[in-house]
């Protein structure tokens, strides 16, 4: 391209992304036209949608073919993290939300739409069974919470006031928040 010029130059054929390079780049490279770039950023699992029968890893992370998926804006309890019933006895409140989770998905198509990678690298996603979104329904159960720490969707927060109302899942009795929880605190 010529530099500062605002000319668009149309593409060949279908194309993810433009890589521009300082001036000389290419050619000190050897870079040629139809020369292909590979990087993570430009592979089909970052983003996009994956459908398939899901494998639960826990009560917001399913594995669909071999893409690990965690169910965005939600986090549920630890595998190993116990609850309290309203009368003070414990339960297995991770092992039952990874349980709930199996039943939404079971003999189901789960359909992901991954829109975003965490800090970790971890991809994010939306996830539907037919029209019911998943991470919605995991809160709305009351065995999965609105994840905190950063921007978080209102809509996703009013669920879980209903849930926590209602005395949904978790909300039967006391737990602590599973960020919380793998910060090494107990309740």
């Amino acid at each position: 391209t010529e530099p500062l010029s605002l000319r668009a130059i149309p593409s060949e054929s279908p194309v993810r992304a433009v890589l521009e390079l300082k001036g000389g780049t290419a050619e000190f490279f050897g870079i040629k036209p139809g020369d292909q770039v590979t990087h993570g950023i430009f592979t089909s699992t970052n983003d996009g949608e994956i459908t398939g029968n899901a494998r639960i890893i826990d009560g917001n992370t399913i594995q669909i073919n071999e893409t690990e998926i965690r169910l965005y804006n939600i986090d549920a309890p630890e595998d190993l993290q116990e609850c309290s019933n309203a009368d003070g006895s414990l339960y297995h409140c991770g092992q039952l939300s990874v349980y709930e989770l199996s039943l939404l998905t079971v003999g189901q198509d789960v359909r992901c739409v991954i829109d975003r990678t965490d800090i970790d690298g971890h991809r994010l996603g939306t996830c539907f069974v037919a029209d019911m979104n998943i991470n919605r329904e995991m809160v709305a159960r009351g065995w999965a919470v609105v994840y905190r720490n950063k921007k978080y969707d209102e809509d996703y927060l009013h669920t879980e006031r209903l849930a926590k109302k209602l005395g949904n899942g978790m909300w039967r009795g006391a737990f602590v928040m599973p960020w919380e929880w793998r910060q090494g605190i107990r309740g």
